[in-house]
């Protein structure tokens, strides 16, 4: 093949750099094409077939092309057939690292693909067919690391998945189903330990959902119950202790704010303590309970301070005392009663102590 036998076109940017090269073979349909960044760089090198479809002069990408970035770095290459790409194929980020490889048949991803991270680690490898994804798939972190694990069925998540931490414990687990969550779904914090779960249906939470946490005060570990009603939580929880005795109930609303009447339990689950929220701070009447289930005492707070009249109770239920609270501390007059109930004595107190 001499030059004599080649015909070459240029197409120009408006500001007169070069756009793109058409070189053309006498006596055949199959024309180089070269197109170009404004820049002067090569954004596209390959070979189309030039045909006529109605009178209308058509291309066909056919052979090797390559694709670049604007900086000429190497974006992709493979072949094409009949304007469909074959083949083994090569993306790559623009330092020149390799981002995926695999095979296309008719322009369908096909067999095994493989996806990586920036650094040249593996981001994720499986199998496609005519186009989707299918079978076992497995995503990493840029460490190397297992990241998740599950498969696809028509290019969707089908089927059990498992999600991990970075150090190698398990992050989250259940079914998808056309990649929505379904059925029962788990979660573990970084040390791989049980914190929430509950069921989805077509990726919306619904049910009864469990979630556990460790208590900042006493550090004993136990979880809490709630409903899931239209995907939204319903804001009433059941708290329990890690022998799963029940030892709270009550509403909870946004920012995790208490609210209204709250039920506190001993660990033999008898009521202990009645007390009531206004926006996460005690307020209203509040009542204790003996392990028999009558009363012990009964008040009220105001802005998370105890005031006003407070009465107590024997376990036997007679009267055992009553007086006033003021800023939080005992004030003024107290009666108290003996175990039948009859009137026993009277004492003052002042801010908490007692009067001679």
């Amino acid at each position: 093949m001499n030059a004599q036998n080649k015909n070459e076109e240029n197409k120009y940017y408006d500001s007169g750099n070069l756009k793109a090269t058409r070189i053309h073979q006498e006596n055949h349909n199959k024309c180089e094409y070269i197109f170009y960044f404004e820049n002067g760089n090569i954004k596209t090198t390959g070979y189309n077939l030039e045909y006529k479809k109605e009178g209308k002069a058509k291309l066909r990408k056919v052979g090797k092309w390559k694709y670049f970035y604007e900086d000429g770095n190497k974006k992709s290459e493979g072949e094409y057939a009949q304007g469909k790409k074959i083949g083994e194929w090569k993306y790559y980020y623009n330092d020149g690292t390799i981002k995926s490889k695999g095979s296309f048949r008719d322009n369908e991803e096909i067999d095994i693909w493989t996806f990586y991270h920036e650094n040249g680690e593996v981001k994720c490898e499986g199998f496609y067919k005519e186009g989707k994804r299918t079978e076992e798939w497995k995503f990493y972190y840029e460490s190397g690391k297992l990241k998740s694990i599950g498969d696809y069925t028509g290019g969707k998540n089908s089927g059990k998945w498992q999600y991990f931490h970075e150090n190698g414990e398990k992050n989250r687990e259940g079914i998808l189903i056309n990649s929505e969550k379904t059925g029962l779904w788990k979660f573990y914090n970084e040390k791989g330990e049980l914190t929430t779960s509950g069921n989805y249906n077509n990726n919306v939470s619904e049910g009864l959902w469990t979630f556990r946490f460790i208590d900042k005060n006493s550090g004993e570990k136990g979880y809490y119950e709630e409903e899931f009603i239209n995907g939204k939580l319903s804001g009433f929880r059941k708290f329990y202790r890690s022998d799963k005795t029940l030892y709270a109930t009550g509403k909870v609303v946004e920012k995790e704010k208490n609210v209204g009447e709250w039920k506190l339990y001993d660990k033999n689950e008898q009521l202990l303590k009645i007390i009531n929220y206004s926006n996460n701070v005690l307020s209203g009447r509040w009542i204790t309970y003996y392990p028999n289930g009558k009363i012990n005492q009964m008040g009220f707070y105001k802005n998370g301070i105890p005031f006003g009249e407070i009465i107590s109770y024997h376990e036997n239920g007679k009267l055992y005392s009553m007086g006033k609270i003021e800023n939080g501390l005992m004030h003024g007059e107290w009666k108290y009663y003996n175990e039948n109930g009859d009137y026993d004595k009277s004492v003052e107190y002042k801010e908490g102590k007692e009067v001679n």
